[in-house]
Order: structure tokens, then sequence, then C-alpha cells
């Protein structure tokens, strides 16, 4: 029985430290993103860490801080002053159960939508379907407040 758990624990030791050595070969970088990017949008502007990219008809920027594994993917919406009082609680509401995994924000004075995530941790997939929330979010805004056609329940008739 002590032979059969010793060698359980050599395999478990094993299997996850040839997962975690594939793990960290398959993290995303600057560079990685950059391919991912190249070849799905048009990049307008680079600099390490930054890009500027036509992603249908709005343009998004991608930034990243890889010293402290983070990326966001943003894009201007409206100027605050733009907004009526009574847009407040339809933008909360759709950060609840309609923008899903991009967020409304403001920062100086303008609303932006906004895709936070750890850089290390991206898959292209996942960058390829944050970008499509933040345009949709974007586009969306003053209407459905939707990032995608799921939506999570909460703001109407909960059941």
């Amino acid at each position: 029985m002590k032979k059969t758990f010793a060698l359980l624990c050599l395999l478990v030791l094993f299997f996850s430290q040839a997962f975690a050595q594939r793990a960290k070969t398959n993290l995303m970088t600057n560079q990685r993103l950059h391919e991912v990017l190249k070849a799905d949008v048009k990049i307008l502007e680079h600099e390490p860490g930054l890009w500027r990219v036509q992603y249908q008809d709005l343009v998004l920027m991608i930034i990243t801080d890889s010293s402290h594994n983070r990326m966001r993917i943003i894009s201007p919406i409206v100027e605050v002053e733009k907004l009526s009082p009574e847009m407040y609680p339809d933008i909360l509401e759709a950060q609840f159960d309609r923008a899903l995994d991009v967020k409304y924000a403001i920062f100086r004075d303008v609303v932006w939508s906004v895709f936070i995530h750890p850089l290390g941790e991206l898959s292209p997939h996942q960058v390829r379907d944050a970008m499509t929330q933040v345009y949709n979010a974007a586009y969306n805004f003053g209407g459905s407040y939707t990032s995608t056609d799921l939506i999570y329940g909460g703001s109407e008739d909960p059941e």
C-alpha cells in the first residue's frame, strides 16, 4: 500500500511539473499578442505594449503591462457630459447582466468600453472574443448595452 501511494505521489508530481512547464510555454506575450492582432485586425499604430487597431468600423486600443501580467482592450464611446441622467441606471444594470466580460468605465470624462485580463493567461480565442465584446458594448451603448447575444436575466423580471 505504501509503495502504491508513493508511486501515485511521484506520478502526480511528474504530471503537475510537466503541466506547469507546458503552461509556461503557452503564455501570452506581447509578441504572441502582436501575431494574433496582425492576423485579425489592421494595426494602425504599434509600440511595445500598445496597439491601436481598426476593428470593423471602430478603433480599439490594446495596452499591456507584462511586468504586472495585465492587459486591457479599450475603446472610447462618448463624453460624459453627453450622458443623460436616465442612462446611468441602464449602464449599471448592463454591468450586471449584459456587458459580460466587458465593462463600462469613465476615465478623463469619457465613457469607455473596457476588457481587462491577465496577459499571460489569455488565449488567442479570448483576445478575439474580447475585441468583439468591446466593439459590441461600444456599438450597443445607449441601446441594448450588450456585448454578446448572451444575457444573464437580472435586469427585467427575475423568476
